[in-house]
């Protein structure tokens, strides 16, 4: 007959404790590596957002303040460390006034009067952020976050960049002058006859 050994399963029991004891230390740094890791991620999207947002005010005309960026898009948890705005990309403009030019000079001098005088140049963003946190571990492996973006002017779209003023002033001045200064009754005959030359543009 035989007799369960006690002493055996004490000893598999101190076996997974100290095996217990030596794998929580690692799982910890993993865990605070997972942590500290999407910690870094998510304010690196912060400040990639915020230079695109801050690109796309810029272009539209109406700029965007450290401040702004530190309330909207880095939600208080932030500081801005460098903000620096500048001429953006605006091929889309050039290439039409290039086409443009192909045609004649005088093609060339609207394309300019209409699409690159009216449009604004686009705009670039060099943004920098730091995002300060109380564990004083992370604040020793960590710096500013950097990114940076550029946006064209507003998408030029079909009569958008109206080139009827440029057209009447080259083409059509004294004529035009005449039809406006026409007394009534005939004054709205005058204007079906404007439609006629300017209605196109």
């Amino acid at each position: 007959m035989k007799y369960p050994n006690k002493h055996g399963k004490r000893q598999r029991r101190g076996t997974a404790l100290v095996e217990a004891v030596l794998a929580l230390p690692l799982l910890m740094v993993i865990l605070g590596l997972v942590w500290w890791v999407g910690w870094a991620m998510t304010n690196q999207q912060r400040v990639k957002s915020a230079a695109h947002y801050a690109a796309w005010r810029g272009a539209y005309g109406d700029g965007v303040t450290e401040a702004e960026i530190e309330r909207v898009e880095f939600v208080g948890k932030g500081t801005v460390r460098e903000y620096t705005l500048g001429g953006g990309p605006r091929e889309t403009i050039d290439e039409l006034v290039d086409v443009a030019a192909l045609a004649s000079p005088q093609a060339a001098h609207l394309a300019d009067r209409g699409p690159r005088a009216r449009y604004r140049k686009g705009n670039f963003v060099r943004l920098s952020g730091e995002f300060p946190t109380s564990v004083g571990l992370w604040n020793r492996y960590q710096g500013d976050i950097r990114s940076r973006a550029g946006r064209e002017g507003p998408t030029w779209r079909h009569r958008d960049a109206a080139i009827r003023d440029a057209i009447l002033e080259m083409y059509f001045p004294e004529l035009d002058t005449r039809m406006r200064s026409v007394p009534r009754p005939g004054d709205g005959m005058a204007e079906m006859v404007r439609d006629l030359y300017i209605s196109g543009w």
